[in-house]
């Protein structure tokens, strides 16, 4: 099917449950029930799901400070990777929250299609925090902070 042809569906998504289900399928160390429902109740802390072909595709999880977004997870199942559901879903955030001038997000140095990705987004490497990322294997890898400026035309 032509990916340009595919359509992903973008809903809030406020069922911990769901989430911890979506980011066991993306990440090494996953994310709990618990902890998803703990940042659901803090302030500016929202989720939106995004769907494609009827079936779960991922989610991103954000949280608003003034006039910042921080992407605290991104995910997309690996089945519905390189379809357009981590751009919808990152640009439906943008939608989703007004008067954003900047947005930041932390990526493990060693997930480089991660990487790739917010670059092509215009993102920008600002920083790194030394053996942030805790691997099952007991090694330690970097974080590098990204950041990306929004401008008028990205702006609802």
């Amino acid at each position: 099917m032509n990916v340009a042809a595919r359509k992903i569906a973008i809903a809030p998504l406020p069922d911990a449950a769901a989430l911890a289900a979506l980011h066991a399928l993306c990440f090494e160390r996953p994310w709990s029930a618990e902890s998803f429902n703990t940042l659901l109740t803090l302030p500016g802390v929202r989720a939106l799901g995004g769907m494609l072909d009827g079936t779960p595709a991922g989610f991103i999880l954000v949280r608003q400070a003034v006039d910042e977004l921080e992407i605290l997870t991104i995910c997309v199942r690996k089945e519905a990777r390189r379809q357009g559901a981590a751009r919808a879903l990152f640009q439906a955030a943008l939608f989703d929250v007004p008067n954003i001038q900047n947005v930041f997000i932390e990526v493990d140095v060693i997930n480089i299609e991660a990487l790739r990705f917010y670059e092509d987004l215009g993102f920008c490497i600002t920083g790194r925090r030394k053996d942030y990322y805790q691997h099952n294997d007991g090694t330690k890898s970097d974080a590098l902070t990204m950041g990306y400026a929004m401008d008028s035309s990205t702006q609802r």
